[in-house]
């Protein structure tokens, strides 16, 4: 099966067509990382324009025939969704294009390229703690949400590092990032309070956050923040279980008795009523241990803590 490159431009921006369609060759050798991870951006400067280009992790076998003949490339549907997103007359940065290659046939790697937006940081600390001084943003926040949400736009992965902003004029400018996981549909209530699980580790800031879109979008107040805190709770569990695992597995570990199998089983024998005081405090001990050595790192929200009515 034959390999090629499918090289999709904006059609403001054809002039940079030599630049696109050599990418893939340079992005190793040239342009200054700007993060890398799972997926590698890099930022470039080309005939003025300050570009960032982000290749995404080199795909499975399986993941390749999907992407393939089945769903559209992460690339693509970064792509288009901005474009979506920029009509419906929100913020994001501007697209660019997007490169597939194909080797034998199926989808080998990715690259998204977008005009860099300057001048903006990640909402990460201003949602990180109920502090005082960021009141007016999370009221501005709250008020952004709902607005994207009753027009009908859904950012699946709605969390700090994905979502930037400025202030301009005493006024905060928001923009979306990472945008190839979209849902362009009704949001009711109930997916509304799922969609603030990431938000933030504090309960405060997020209940907040949770009260005010709530009074905008018109529904039951103190319901959507129940629902919104015990959503969130239940994520940042499973979250911190999956990273204890994660440093359970490095040591060699079983599967078996990872973290989230023995601290439940711990839990459970240190509060039946027929077993001696003793025992108990034997198994709330081996909970303690096995939480600090593990788990506390990763429990964000405290919601793990052997004290906490889990």
């Amino acid at each position: 099966m034959r390999s090629y490159t499918h090289v999709k431009i904006h059609p403001s921006y054809l002039f940079i067509t030599d630049f696109l369609s050599t990418l893939p060759d340079r992005f190793v050798t040239e342009g200054k990382v700007i993060y890398e991870g799972r997926n590698i951006l890099k930022l470039y400067t080309v005939d003025g324009l300050e570009l960032v280009v982000k290749r995404f992790k080199v795909l499975f076998w399986i993941n390749r025939i999907a992407y393939s003949f089945v769903r559209k490339s992460k690339a693509c549907r970064s792509y288009e969704y901005s474009l979506k997103i920029l009509e419906k007359g929100l913020r994001t940065a501007q697209p660019i294009g997007y490169i597939e290659k194909y080797a034998g046939g199926l989808l080998s790697e990715s690259y998204y390229i977008s005009m860099y937006e300057k001048d903006m940081e990640t909402v990460r600390e201003y949602v990180a703690e109920n502090s005082p001084q960021y009141q007016l943003f999370r009221k501005a926040f709250a008020e952004y949400t709902a607005k994207m949400h009753e027009m009908e736009i859904m950012h699946i992965d709605y969390s700090p590092g994905n979502i930037l902003v400025k202030e301009q004029n005493k006024d905060f400018i928001f923009s979306l990032v990472d945008v190839n996981r979209m849902k362009f549909q009704r949001v009711s209530f109930q997916t509304a309070y799922k969609n603030f699980a990431r938000l933030s580790t504090s309960r405060e800031a997020l209940n907040e956050i949770s009260s005010h879109y709530a009074r905008f979008r018109k529904f039951d107040v103190k319901k959507f923040v129940i629902c919104t805190t015990q959503y969130s709770d239940n994520y940042f569990r499973q979250y911190a279980f999956r990273l204890a695992y994660k440093q359970w597995k490095r040591e060699n570990h079983s599967w078996f008795t990872q973290p989230r199998f023995r601290y439940l089983y711990y839990r459970q024998m240190s509060s039946f009523f027929w077993l001696t005081q003793k025992a108990r405090a034997h198994f709330t001990q081996k909970n303690y241990a096995l939480y600090n050595r593990y788990i506390k790192m990763y429990d964000f929200r405290q919601v793990l803590h052997p004290e906490s009515k889990d």
